[in-house]
């Protein structure tokens, strides 16, 4: 968190929570009282079955993003076999699938790279899902950005190999790091 209250990471490590079960998983550590939180869980508190990986969090702490392929995140939907883009609310504890497609559907590839605004509304990540949005066409890496509460993704990118979106403090600037230009 921009306070540095709220310290997010993934680890493999088993020792950190009793939730574990030996993937890789994402935490978030309150180093003002010292409580280390699971936060790669679904809805009855069990962790992912598949790893979870590379984090972001918003600035007051509330809302992490991640990247996991556990398929026992959403429920029984989850058929894709892809790495998804989740949003925890940490207030409420929902978990939300950000990367989806037209009308709800799972994306057809992987999504990586993930971060979040500030306030925790916008979400940028990277996928070679060509499901996404109407406009893509291509199995390349794009990055797209998601209006938490908005009606869906847009793409910000063309192809290429875009691998990390990054939001300026704040969260009004949104940087790629990665090939083309955007």
């Amino acid at each position: 968190s921009a306070d540095g209250r709220w310290v997010v990471f993934s680890s493999t490590a088993n020792s950190i929570t009793a939730e574990e079960n030996g993937h890789r998983s994402i935490f978030v550590r309150d180093m003002e009282v010292d409580v280390t939180t699971l936060v790669s869980i679904n809805r009855l508190g069990n962790a992912a079955n598949h790893r979870s990986d590379l984090p972001g969090i918003s600035e007051d702490g509330r809302y992490i993003c991640f990247n996991s392929g556990a398929t026992n995140l959403k429920g029984a939907r989850d058929q894709n076999k892809v790495s998804d883009i989740f949003v925890r609310d940490m207030t409420t504890t929902r978990l939300e699938l950000v990367s989806v497609g037209l009308n709800g559907a799972e994306a057809t590839r992987d999504s990586g790279i993930c971060d979040i605004s500030g306030n925790g509304r916008f979400v940028a990540f990277d996928s070679a899902a060509p499901n996404l949005t109407a406009a893509d066409s291509d199995q390349n890496d794009d990055v797209f950005l998601l209006n938490v509460a908005g009606p869906g993704a847009r793409r910000l990118t063309d192809g290429g190999q875009h691998w990390v979106p990054q939001f300026a403090p704040g969260g009004s600037e949104l940087a790629v790091q990665g090939g083309k230009d955007i």
